[in-house]
């Protein structure tokens, strides 16, 4: 035995209504745990060398934080890896591509930024290690006031 179940139009206009609501705050806990999961790869991986890491990081920053349209004329979006596997299950590889393309165009934005910011760190960590100390000559304890030699 079966049994169906229906809703009411007011009910389904009150769900699509709570799912547009909650749109955004559901964005925002995603892109929040996304970086924090960045933060923490980026955290244990900083002593590597930075042929490997910046790739890395590029391919997890760009996996996690993508966007992709799910339906074409809609203005809904989700994480481009989703759309992606998703994609592939209902359309094959046109499904697939769908989500795989804006992946690999934000993987070489990605990339390029994280090596930037790599080369201009390490250009200031330079110029900090070759900055001298600077000295001051000690300060001797008299009550007498001292006057400047020339």
């Amino acid at each position: 035995m079966t049994t169906t179940t229906t809703i009411a139009p007011e009910q389904t206009t009150a769900v699509a209504a709570q799912a547009v609501e909650l749109y955004g705050e559901a964005w925002a806990a995603y892109i929040l745990a996304a970086l924090l999961f960045l933060a923490i790869v980026i955290w244990f991986t900083r002593k590597g060398k930075a042929w490997w890491r910046i790739p890395l990081w590029a391919a997890i920053a760009a996996g996690s934080l993508t966007p992709a349209t799910t339906i074409s004329d809609q203005h809904w979006h989700s994480p481009a890896i989703i759309v992606a596997i998703l994609g592939y299950d209902l359309n094959g590889m046109a499904g697939f591509a769908q989500g795989v393309v804006p992946i690999v165009t934000w993987f070489v934005g990605f990339v390029l930024l994280f090596a930037v910011a790599h080369l201009v760190i390490q250009r200031l960590a330079r110029k900090v290690k070759n900055v001298a100390p600077v000295v001051e000559p000690p300060i001797e304890q008299s009550d007498a006031r001292q006057e400047p030699k020339l």
